[in-house]
């Protein structure tokens, strides 16, 4: 049994299907799914159920994962141990380019590890927007930045001469409140959606990426931009309309709606990943190096299983 099986079969538990756990391992199905079976013959246990339909986890499956987390965890805490000594002769302090939304996933937790840790680490964070990003990354101002990346019937919007690096994969849902019409489905299509009254947060960054999104089913037959949180929050309480969010198997210190409010998983042949971009053929340093890799090592030990009803 090798860790990095164990960290395949962890990727798996968080993703729709081998397809998209093989991308964001950087391996083919073909390499995953033999990884997978040479666990399951060593552990004598099924982990998997295969149909035509994709792969779920078994009970025993879930079992294995969970166990694998903790034991991942404590492993991962002992390697970055290790590697304490080499941060401390940073000569540098880290720059973090990092889209605003994903500044709230889990930035300010990582950072107020590292700072616990390495007390003397200097980190400058830069919470910017895609476009203000992808400016910094080709002027070579960032050697990286955190974003987002979708994937839109196959196809992304990431430039040629970059490479995005995915970490973990979100999930696109409707939010609504109880009395809402839509909320006694569990999944729907953006395009019906379309028919409905669509309430959308602009925040201070003026992303417009949802907007495009929505355009690209249809035409909306009634949306409202609204700029204030509380007055959005609340009028999606009233059943003013559906709004969106991002699921993550992150922890989420955003903003909370209330407990009135239900989540409607969008069915579209969409994906949004997490992850870090970069210019082709950017030589990181060995700071920016040794951030990614503890960001990898928090996921492993933060980053929480989909469940099975998402899929």
């Amino acid at each position: 049994m090798r860790i990095d099986q164990l960290e395949a079969l962890l990727m798996v538990s968080r993703s729709p299907s081998l397809s998209a756990a093989s991308e964001q391992l950087h391996i083919s199905v073909q390499t995953l799914s033999s990884s997978i079976k040479s666990l399951e013959n060593e552990l004598n246990l099924t982990l998997l159920e295969r149909s035509s339909k994709g792969v779920i986890m078994t009970k025993e499956g879930l079992e294995v994962v969970q166990a694998t987390q903790h034991f991942l965890e404590d492993m991962y805490k002992i390697r970055f141990k290790n590697e304490n000594p080499q941060l401390m002769v940073f000569n540098n302090p880290l720059k973090l380019y990092v889209h605003a939304k994903m500044y709230e996933l889990f930035v300010p937790r990582i950072i107020c590890e590292l700072k616990k840790n390495l007390p003397s680490i200097a980190i400058s964070t830069y919470k910017l927007t895609v476009r203000e990003l992808d400016d910094k990354l080709k002027t070579h101002q960032a050697p990286f930045a955190l974003t987002f990346q979708m994937v839109l019937d196959g196809k992304t919007d990431t430039p040629d001469d970059f490479d995005f690096y995915p970490l973990f994969e979100c999930k696109f849902v409707g939010i609504a409140q109880n009395n809402f019409p839509l909320t006694s489905i569990n999944t729907i299509s953006i395009k019906k959606l379309l028919k409905y009254p669509i309430i959308i947060y602009e925040d201070e960054n003026k992303s417009d990426a949802l907007y495009r999104l929505l355009h690209h089913f249809g035409k909306p037959s009634n949306l409202i931009v609204e700029k204030d949180f509380l007055l959005y929050r609340e009028m999606l309480n009233s059943g003013l309309g559906i709004g969106f969010s991002i699921m993550t198997p992150l922890e989420n210190y955003t903003r909370s709606l209330t407990e009135s409010i239900n989540k409607i998983l969008l069915n579209d042949p969409l994906q949004l990943y997490g992850g870090y971009l970069m210019v082709k053929n950017t030589i990181l340093s060995e700071e920016d190096d040794i951030f990614l890799r503890y960001i990898k090592n928090y996921l492993i030990r933060h980053a929480k299983s989909y469940p099975v009803y998402l899929f």
